[in-house]
């Protein structure tokens, strides 16, 4: 028989404690967590449990646990359902199961901003909406057959949704005109398609761009130009999102809940835009001087503000689906000088500049140093034999 390492428990009455305790007796099990929201509860079942394992023959680690904690756990047992056939299935898979190793997370980015990779017939009509359906279909087909087994699907390039968005209107790159509601829902057709072929969708999100010329300019009634038209930056024809707001910080965390609350996502993934290369300091003069307690140079305190960002993000994905993960993929170098990489006590990149540290003010070593993103995928895009070669 095969041990489970951890398993959790959510929920602690009368089911949920039979069950903690039916597993620790069986011995298949390494970790119990239990979850429950009365802590007295909880407390109280998890020293009983470890006074029981003190008798018996196996070794099992009794603890209590937070939602966070579920996130980490082989097999999640909610005391909602059936306790009798959750328990059932994880002793059989304990007793038939040989653990399979881990998988190779093999991504590929499906591009939807100015209908790049999809789709190609914008519109309503039932013939656009067949063709549409039809190429999701046949691309996750192909990455099927490539063995791809997770999808970065586009959902907000340009402060807008190829999805059901409670803050953001539909993208016009989907149907034709923004905020021209579809009559199907394509992110859920997409989630659909994927898990029945075992592949995993992350909700690929362009966290402060709003628009990159006349043509994709939101002038809706709810856009930010008009609603909030505070929150917008024109750095040189590109508009993006202020990142010193913290109001404009709190609508990301809002848009990624939203996103979480309404679809069986595997993850949330940025790339790699944040402030826009050529940021005056005119731009953020005010802001620099309002929420600037610890009086950090300009360019740390633009960084500090991505960082807030990033880091209120991983919180609301752990406090929701703990399970979920949450990834960024920025520019490919970073910590190229000596300076930067001594700040983190690492070896410089040996080739490249820093100018996503210095120009666009994303820090994605502190990221890795702060555990607030569960995994980086660096954009590596140059030529194989070249000077920084990952290959």
């Amino acid at each position: 028989m095969h041990k489970i390492r951890k398993v959790g428990i959510l929920g602690v009455g009368h089911v949920g404690a039979h069950c903690a305790y039916s597993l620790a007796i069986q011995g298949i099990v390494d970790e119990l967590v239990l979850v429950d929201l009365k802590e007295d509860r909880v407390k109280s079942e998890c020293q009983d449990l470890r006074d029981a394992v003190m008798y018996m023959p196996h070794n099992v680690t009794v603890n209590v646990g937070t939602y966070a904690d579920l996130g980490d756990c082989d097999v999640l047992v909610n005391s909602l359902g059936d306790i009798t056939l959750v328990a059932t299935w994880v002793v059989s898979t304990a007793m038939a199961v040989t653990p399979s190793p881990k998988r190779d997370f093999r991504g590929a980015w499906l591009s939807t901003v100015w209908a790049i990779d999809w789709p190609s017939h914008r519109d309503i009509t039932e013939e656009a909406v067949k063709s549409q359906k039809v190429e999701l279909r046949n691309i996750l087909t192909n990455y099927e057959k490539c063995n791809i087994n997770a999808c970065y699907f586009q959902v907000r390039g340009m402060s807008d949704a190829m999805y059901d968005s409670k803050y953001e209107p539909w993208s016009q790159y989907l149907t034709g005109k923004r905020g021209l509601a579809p009559t199907y829902d394509p992110f859920q057709f997409l989630i659909d398609e994927a898990h029945a072929r075992g592949i995993e969708v992350h909700a690929w999100i362009n966290p402060y761009r709003y628009a990159t010329s006349e043509e994709n300019y939101g002038r809706l009634a709810t856009d930010y130009s008009n609603t909030h038209p505070d929150w917008l930056i024109n750095c040189g024809g590109i508009h993006i999102l202020n990142p010193g707001l913290p109001a404009v910080r709190e609508q990301i965390v809002n848009i990624v809940v939203d996103i979480l609350e309404k679809y069986d996502v595997d993850g949330i993934v940025f790339d790699d835009y944040f402030y826009q290369s050529g940021m005056l300091d005119e731009y953020d003069d005010a802001l620099y001087a309002k929420y600037n307690p610890d009086s950090l140079e300009r360019g740390d305190w633009r960084r500090r503000q991505v960082n807030l960002m990033v880091q209120d993000v991983y919180n609301a994905i752990k406090a929701r689906k703990p399970w979920c993960r949450f990834g960024i993929s920025p520019a490919g170098v970073a910590a190229s000088s000596k300076a930067i990489a001594d700040k983190y006590g690492i070896t410089p990149c040996p080739s490249g500049s820093d100018w996503q540290y210095n120009q666009i003010y994303a820090e994605p070593v502190q990221w890795l140093v702060d555990q607030s993103i569960d995994y980086i995928s660096p954009q590596v895009y140059w030529t194989i034999g070249a000077a920084a070669d990952y290959a």
